[in-house]
Order: C-alpha cells, then sequence, then structure tokens
C-alpha cells in the first residue's frame, strides 16, 4: 500500500494540476502547483526561533517531482502533459504508463531487469544472505544514475506493481516480460 505521501501520489497531483492549467514552462507549473498548496508538499523544518516545527508548501519537493516527471517523459519542458502523461491520468492506465516508462528508462540505462532478478535470486542463497536493497542493486548495475532516482524508480515499480519487494524496501523481484 502507497503513503498518501508518496512519490507515486505526487506524480499524480502534477498530471492533475498540468491537465488544469495552461503554462508554458516548467517554472510556470512549479509556481501554479505551489499556489495550489496540496498537501502532499508539505514538509515539516524545524524554527529554531519559536523551538517548534513549522509545515509549510516545500519548494524541494515540487522541484524533485517535477524533474521525475520530466525524467520518465510524462511533461515537456513547456511544462505540459506529453501523450504519455495524457494516457497515465487514465485511471486504469497509471499504473501501467509509468511502470513501462521506468522500465523504458532503464533499457536506456542499460539496467536489465532480468539480471537484477538473477542477482536478487543469488544474493538470497548466499551463505549468509544479502539483502537486495536498492543501494546493493544500484552498486551491482554500475550505472550513471544517480542512487537516489535509482531508488525511486525500483519504489515507483513497487507501488505500479511491477516488482515485489518486503517492508524495508528489500527488492525480491521485478516482473520483465
Amino acid at each position: 500500500m502507497t503513503s498518501d505521501r508518496s512519490l507515486y501520489h505526487k506524480i499524480k497531483v502534477v498530471l492533475d494540476v498540468a491537465k488544469s492549467v495552461s503554462v508554458s514552462s516548467i517554472v510556470e507549473l512549479r509556481a501554479e502547483i505551489h499556489g495550489q498548496k496540496p498537501s502532499l508538499f508539505f514538509s515539516k523544518r524545524y524554527n529554531p526561533v519559536t523551538d517548534h516545527f513549522d509545515e509549510d508548501i516545500s519548494e524541494q519537493i515540487i522541484r524533485k517531482t517535477l524533474n521525475v516527471c520530466r525524467l520518465l517523459g510524462l511533461l515537456g519542458e513547456d511544462g505540459r502533459l506529453t501523450s504519455s502523461g495524457r494516457e497515465a491520468l487514465r485511471k486504469t492506465r497509471f499504473d501501467a504508463v509509468i511502470s513501462e516508462l521506468v522500465h523504458k528508462l532503464f533499457a536506456e540505462r542499460n539496467i536489465n531487469l532480468h539480471k537484477l532478478n538473477e542477482i536478487i535470486r543469488k544474493n538470497l542463497q548466499a551463505d549468509p544472505p544479502i539483502l537486495p536493497t536498492s543501494k546493493e542493486l544500484w552498486q551491482v548495475t554500475g550505472t550513471s544514475m544517480s542512487k537516489g532516482t535509482f531508488a525511486r524508480m525500483l519504489t515507483l515499480l513497487t507501488h505500479c506493481g511491477a516488482a515485489h519487494s518486503s517492508q524495508k524496501r528489500i527488492y525480491l523481484r521485478f516482473v520483465v516480460d
């Protein structure tokens, strides 16, 4: 089950906002999202003056989510939905579209999910077992993709039902054709 504050849900909100506004750049789309103040883009920051945490919309969270949407090809440089973004807005297609786009991104970066499944199997059968976390899998891929982006893509695959993992983000298997 996905958290209400997950990247998975944030992508849905970004796509909904992009569908409902007329923008000509990612910066304008970011401003629109900021102005609408969706609750899942809020974060808590410590305020030393008042000695408590203030909650406010986070530009960083918005920017990171937009970057993922751009990386996957859901949004164009103009901040508008691509054909993939429009297809993902169809409720019955969201998971399939996101999964396809992550698979495509991995293929472009020479990340082979069949090989990852084999590595997972070997790691779990090793003595002692090596837990196949995103960090462990990232290291064996040798990809130039950042570790954080790689981990977010694996999490998206899990949320879309295209990967199986334990509660502690131990990846057990990727669904591949």
